[in-house]
């Protein structure tokens, strides 16, 4: 099966997406689901 991706990528999205989910959370004390919804519906996603 080929992949989208090289599985040597999936740690470090992995660790960004988690960064990223810590700092609106805990630095710019936004609700986690609403940010990740806003996130979902992002071109950036």
């Amino acid at each position: 099966m080929i992949h989208a991706y090289d599985k040597i990528y999936l740690a470090k999205a992995q660790a960004t997406l988690g960064a990223m989910l810590d700092f609106a959370v805990c630095n710019l004390n936004k609700d986690i689901s609403d940010f990740y919804q806003r996130f979902l519906e992002s071109r950036i996603c």
